[in-house]
């Protein structure tokens, strides 16, 4: 791979954190416009984007303060916290959060169903809502017995399954694409790393350990997880020779810009013009059908390299591997190779001592 380095594109690339909004004040001194030009806010819906510049009311600078001390000090994204803050102020007009009820949070659900939403979008929003208001409890804005979030319903997600990309297309795209979106598909492909995960790596995750290089990942949810690190990616963190931030990008904006490197290489990404189910997030998928191949079908070290806080999550790849469940099923025999013999008997014949057991009786047609 090339060590030369090389601009995402001729835009000004956002890095995360770049607008720290470490009050309120300077949150509002920052044209929303800018943040949309800059893809700090690209992704944001549409309902959230003239929240920022709406009425400003008393309980504003307090609480906004508050909550971008909070984001800044947990290093979440700037994004996170002007949709957050948005959700927040649309929700609350100029009532203090602690006037907030249940009835409140679920009219805004009924709004989102009246106007067409899907249930991702739902689920989403929901999950938001029990965030923000955790944060209003645990930053004292609001009482530890106030919780309007309790209650809310849980929408059913229609759950895709994962869709790896080819491993010609894994050595195409970290072979062929350009600096440094080959590291990016590197990270992915060897070492199972979410777009969020590349965007916030760090030069201190890899730790040496008795058995090799490891990767010490902080990712989604809040976990903190070592995995074995890959040669590659051991060579890609130490080219950096920092123990500090080695991308700082949002990570929105890095899904963006990989997507569209991909397609650069011939590789169809889902866009609104086509029905194409292949993304960055396709790199992940891709590593971890490798790893369960490679392992036997190992699902509980599929699981535990993939970071999944569910089994459940791994099973999804299990079905896309060779198909090893038909052959699985086919190969057992518990009749040491009479089973043929035993299905061609009537039921009473296989097992005399059972010819009048209910079961038994209704495979022969006999009524209850």
């Amino acid at each position: 791979m090339s060590n030369k380095r090389v601009h995402l594109s001729h835009e000004i690339a956002p890095v995360r954190g770049s607008v720290p909004m470490t009050s309120y004040s300077a949150s509002l001194r920052e044209p929303i416009d800018s943040l949309f030009t800059t893809g700090r806010l690209a992704n944001m819906a549409d309902q959230y984007k003239d929240a920022p510049k709406g009425e400003v009311y008393d309980w504003h600078g307090e609480v906004g303060d508050l909550f971008a001390r909070r984001y800044t000090t947990r290093r979440w994204s700037t994004q996170l916290l002007q949709k957050d803050w948005a959700l927040l102020r649309n929700l609350c007009g100029p009532r203090h959060p602690s006037e907030i009820g249940f009835i409140d949070l679920e009219n805004k659900l009924l709004e989102l169903i009246n106007s067409g939403s899907p249930n991702s979008t739902l689920e989403s929003t929901v999950a938001r809502f029990k965030s923000i208001f955790d944060t209003l409890r645990l930053l004292k804005v609001i009482p530890d017995d106030h919780r309007p979030d309790d209650g809310l319903p849980k929408y059913r997600v229609k759950r895709y399954e994962p869709r790896p990309i080819s491993r010609e297309q894994a050595v195409h795209l970290m072979t062929n694409a350009r600096h440094p979106y080959n590291e990016f598909f590197a990270l992915a492909c060897l070492a199972g790393l979410r777009a969020m995960e590349v965007a916030t790596l760090r030069g201190s995750w890899l730790e040496k350990g008795e058995m090799g290089w490891n990767l010490r990942v902080f990712g989604k949810g809040d976990t903190e997880l070592v995995i074995p690190a890959h040669p590659e990616v051991v060579r890609i963190i130490q080219s950096y020779h920092t123990t500090g931030s080695i991308y700082n990008l949002e990570p929105n904006y890095l899904s963006r810009k990989v997507n569209a490197e991909m397609r650069r290489l011939g590789i169809i990404t889902r866009t609104a013009g086509n029905e194409s189910r292949l993304s960055y997030h396709s790199c992940r998928h891709y590593f971890a059908t490798s790893v369960l191949k490679a392992s036997g079908g190992n699902l509980v070290l599929t699981s535990q390299v993939m970071r999944h806080s569910n089994p459940a999550v791994t099973m999804r790849y299990a079905a896309l591997v060779d198909g090893q469940k038909s052959e699985v099923i086919n190969s057992l025999d518990p009749f040491d190779g009479a089973g043929a013999q035993v299905i061609a008997l009537a039921p009473a014949q296989v097992i005399p001592s059972l010819k009048n057991a209910p079961h038994l009786r209704l495979l022969n047609g006999e009524s209850k």
